[in-house]
């Protein structure tokens, strides 16, 4: 078992959700964490995260592609698709209430994760569909030996974004995105730990050196200006390594009481991720209507509550149930 990945999947959520919480903040005109640095971080460790994590288990467990995908696809869509469809109810009630920024919203694409023009009914499902191209690629690798299977997914990924740098148009953009080399950076951290190990002071090093960049990157206002793939993987990559450095510390202390509400966070982690577009905005309605919203701290922490609260309620409810049902039609 790989215990410090469970620790990286919390800091993710906890840095996505902290974002999200601080635009929301900025909707009601009180925004105390508008310092807070780490709007692509989180993104950019969940990506390193899946590179990592599904290249070890292609790599060590007999696995076959019709299996791999339909795994996958369990683990990922189900709950997508409940989410979409709470969306798409509220969208044909009330449509201001979606995407209230502005811009079109396309059903068919937000149901099959297409690229699109417009925007998806689930503003922060974006990154999903390059999950599931991860998926294919990792799937098309199976067809290989063990030992060249990251080789082969290293190769792809790495030319189609050399290829991003000579064509254009909307898939292409998708399928040509600097996002993916986020993916085989997860896949060779993978592949240097299995010979090296970092130790514990560089590991202390790699994250103090990660926050310091964050800070300077959205102190200097390049977050908006410069490509994720910089300024949210480099920040990421770095807290990545620094928690890999962890690892034997996390798997002494794992059944530590002291880790128990970390681990819940991290197993309810996407339910939280897709939910917290929900509860964030009516427990935000809700406190602005108390008058709370006047209190910046205790109304950005009390909607970090409500969504964490909510993310384990419907992991617990709705998601592992959902894997039941589509587990027994398989």
């Amino acid at each position: 078992m790989i215990f410090f990945i469970q620790y990286v999947r919390t800091l993710a959520a906890l840095m996505v959700l902290i974002s999200h919480i601080s635009w929301k903040g900025e909707q009601y005109s009180t925004n105390p964490l508008s310092f807070f640095p780490f709007s692509g971080v989180g993104v950019a460790l969940f990506v390193l995260m899946s590179g990592y994590l599904l290249i070890y288990i292609i790599e060590t467990k007999e696995i076959g592609v019709v299996y791999f995908i339909k795994s996958r696809v369990k683990r990922i869509l189900p709950l997508y698709w409940f989410f979409t469809t709470v969306a798409l109810v509220i969208y044909l009630l009330f449509p201001d209430k979606v995407n209230s920024s502005g811009g079109v919203t396309y059903i068919w694409d937000s149901y099959t994760l297409l690229p699109t023009e417009g925007k998806y009914l689930l503003g922060n499902s974006w990154t999903l569909k390059y999950e599931l191209f991860f998926y294919l690629i990792l799937a098309f690798s199976l067809f290989f030996m063990k030992e060249i299977r990251y080789k082969i997914v290293v190769f792809i990924l790495s030319a189609l974004v050399l290829l991003g740098l000579f064509v254009d148009g909307l898939y292409l953009s998708f399928l040509t995105n600097p996002l993916l080399l986020e993916f085989i950076l997860g896949i060779m951290i993978y592949q240097l730990h299995k010979k090296i190990t970092i130790s514990v002071q560089t590991g202390v090093i790699l994250v103090v050196l990660a926050l310091i960049l964050s800070i300077f990157f959205t102190s200097l206002h390049l977050v908006d200006s410069y490509p994720k793939a910089i300024v949210g993987g480099i920040p990421g990559l770095l807290f990545f390594l620094g928690l890999l450095s962890f690892e034997p510390l996390f798997e002494k202390r794992n059944s530590d009481k002291s880790f128990f509400v970390l681990k819940k966070i991290s197993i309810s982690s996407y339910s939280l991720y897709l939910s917290q577009p929900f509860s964030l905005a009516f427990f935000a309605i809700i406190l602005n209507k108390l008058g709370i919203n006047e209190y910046g701290y205790t109304y950005v922490s009390l909607l970090l509550l409500f969504a964490l609260i909510t993310g384990y309620m419907v992991h617990i409810l709705i998601e592992k149930r959902l894997v039941k049902v589509f587990q027994k039609k398989s």
